[in-house]
């Protein structure tokens, strides 16, 4: 059984399938690319030092993120990061492929496959500024 996807608007997405019996939501890469994500949570590793390599030394701190759809039902994408230095200057910087619950389709409505799916959803990250939201976050747990 499965529900379109309704904005916040009330616009249903097109290309959209919804909530499916396995747990995925399906939607096309347009339907992706309209889909408005909001903070949820981020967090620090409890064991920083567990080997995640970033650059050419150990990342003194990681954590993750997750963020969710204003839509209905709730598309959710999480990520882990590391902070990294450049310049001079500390940022955070996605580490690895994100976890979400979409499975994105073709045209035919065929699944494109996990790793295509990640490669997409690491291209529709690229347009969220995501490093502000999850370092407030961070600042505002911890600090």
């Amino acid at each position: 059984m499965s529900s379109p996807i309704v904005l916040k608007t009330g616009a249903v997405l097109t290309g959209s399938l919804g909530l499916c019996e396995d747990g995925y939501i399906r939607l096309d890469f347009n339907a992706l690319q309209h889909t408005e994500l909001i903070h949820l949570v981020s967090g620090l590793d409890d064991d920083p030092s567990g080997g995640l390599k970033c650059g050419t030394g150990v990342a003194a701190i990681s954590g993750f993120t997750e963020w969710i759809s204003t839509a209905r039902p709730v598309v959710s994408i999480g990520w882990d990061w590391v902070i990294g230095s450049r310049d001079g200057r500390a940022y955070y910087m996605m580490v690895g492929k994100p976890r979400s619950n979409i499975m994105l389709i073709d045209d035919q409505c065929r699944d494109l496959g996990f790793e295509a799916t990640a490669d997409l959803l690491m291209a529709r990250l690229d347009r969220l500024i995501w490093q502000e939201a999850t370092n407030a976050a961070i600042t505002s747990r911890y600090a």
